[in-house]
């Protein structure tokens, strides 16, 4: 089987597992089976379709060293940033491990008689793991989650090594290295320019935040959207090397990350749009039509679950503009041009083969700052993981095919390796021996014993727990909710 096949069905399959459990467990059983039968006859037609298209052919054919190495560096993340409870994890595992606890040792649909609300979240990441934790038990959940992590991670990793035709492993390091703009936000906290900006990453505006967290602290914090986001992006860079591009399986991509990360779905749809009206002419078919519009009636409960969530809600929601700055604009101009628009004209000095989906990339980082949903915009900090990913692409590319003395590939090379070194810094700090805060076994906070507590506590208000509570008399509780 060709590599770019098997890739492509693995990462499929690994995304979907989680729909399948949720549809089966979290909804009503005519419901969730009739679901399910829908996207297996879906998925079933688009393997058998699979032949009609054609496959990319690598010009030098991964080396069962490079796989092996992709494997061995997805397994190093994973276990660095405490994935596996070897060592200190970050702050959010603490709630991360709640959510695994709550999910093993209480009945799906989760409850929580305290607070009167069934939980709304997406769970993708963890259901996997929770769901093998209730059959072999609580203590094992710790290396099934390493191996639920490493087997996403190990996915993506052998995806960006096929864009690249040499050093496959230098475009690997590339990836999990690539950082903000941390050197042009500490030189605007020296200079005391504004009060604004401040490194490592952060633009505040009252309420309203700026946040571009580099990939090794995206990862350590929130690998649920790291590892849908790259591998929908994945998706979309094979997509832009074909000729027939095959809209049934990018659309069952984008609907499989869903449950993962909504905000995910939302950073690859501009990306799925792009290819649906690129291919109008094959989209619009009404036997394709009529089959793409079975498969999303087969996702709705998903669907309606995170709109019937007390999440979005006014207070935190709202528009740059309206963060009580008047001259929030430069703020955003910074954000922007260090950030993003510095490597668009680096990558328009060289040759690749992305140009169009950095255009896209470009398109959207730009817009999708200026309205913020969450409490510290997760919108802005997790939809635009998949454009950041493909940007990172191209500029590895272009680090690793275009070597030459113009002096643009050396200024972009030597502002790479100036803006990597916090998270070198990560990197060294995870290395050095450590335990974790709160494990999965034992995973109470002081006085906190279930997710939603913690989140009130932690976050000092209810805001944070609407983000996970279900509304209470909503449409999906009335009529899908599996009770």
């Amino acid at each position: 089987m060709k590599i770019i096949k098997l890739l492509k069905i693995s990462s499929l399959v690994y995304l979907l597992i989680p729909t399948y459990l949720f549809l089966l467990t979290w909804v009503k059983l005519e419901v969730g089976i009739t679901a399910c039968l829908i996207i297996s006859v879906f998925g079933f037609l688009y393997l058998k379709n699979l032949q009609s298209y054609d496959f990319r052919t690598l010009k030098n054919p991964l080396s069962w060293l490079t796989v092996f190495g992709a494997f061995i560096l997805a397994l190093l993340v994973n276990l660095l940033v405490g994935i596996g409870e070897f060592r200190e994890q970050s702050i959010d595992f603490m709630a991360n491990n709640l959510k695994y606890r709550d999910l093993v040792q209480n009945q799906w649909p989760l409850y929580y008689p305290t607070f009167k609300v069934y939980m709304c979240y997406y769970l993708g990441y963890y259901l996997p793991t929770a769901g093998l934790g209730k059959i072999v038990g609580l203590e094992y959940c710790r290396y099934i989650s390493l191996i639920w992590s490493t087997i996403g991670t190990f996915l993506v990793f052998a995806w960006v090594s096929t864009f690249l035709d040499k050093y496959r492993i230098m475009a690997i390091a590339v990836i999990v290295f690539f950082s903000n703009a941390w050197l042009c936000y500490k030189v605007i906290y020296w200079l005391d320019f504004q009060s604004y900006i401040y490194p490592p990453y952060h633009v505040k505006l009252n309420a309203f935040w700026l946040m571009r967290p580099p990939f090794w602290d995206g990862f350590s914090l929130a690998p649920q959207h790291i590892l849908p986001a790259c591998l929908g992006a994945c998706f979309m860079l094979e997509a832009n090397f074909v000729k027939k591009v095959n809209l049934d399986e990018i659309l069952l991509m984008l609907l499989a990350t869903m449950y993962w990360s909504p905000l995910a779905s939302i950073g690859i749809f501009p990306f799925v749009l792009y290819y649906y009206l690129s291919n109008w002419s094959v989209f619009f078919q009404w036997k394709s039509i009529l089959l793409k519009i079975m498969l999303v009636i087969a996702f709705s409960p998903l669907m309606i679950y995170f709109l019937s969530t007390q999440g979005v809600n006014h207070g935190n929601t709202l528009f740059m503009w309206q963060a009580g700055i008047n001259q929030w604009y430069w703020c955003y101009l910074f954000y922007i041009v260090f950030n993003f628009l510095t490597w668009y004209f680096f990558l328009r000095q060289f040759e690749h083969p992305f140009k169009k989906m950095v255009g896209v990339s470009l398109l959207f980082l730009i817009i999708i700052p200026l309205y913020q949903i969450g409490i510290a915009n997760d919108l802005n900090i997790r939809a635009s993981i998949p454009a950041m990913l493909i940007l990172t692409v191209a500029i590895a590319y272009v680090f690793v095919h275009h070597r030459s003395p113009k002096i643009f590939y050396w200024l972009g090379l030597v502002f790479f390796l100036i803006n990597t070194l916090p998270t070198l810094h990560q990197v060294y700090k995870s290395m050095l021996p450590s335990k974790p805060q709160t494990t999965i076994v034992k995973a109470d906070y002081h006085q906190l014993h279930n997710m939603l507590s913690f989140q009130a506590v932690m976050y000092g208000d209810s805001t944070a727990v609407l983000e996970y509570s279900l509304k209470n008399g909503s449409f999906f509780e009335k009529c899908l909710l599996k009770k």
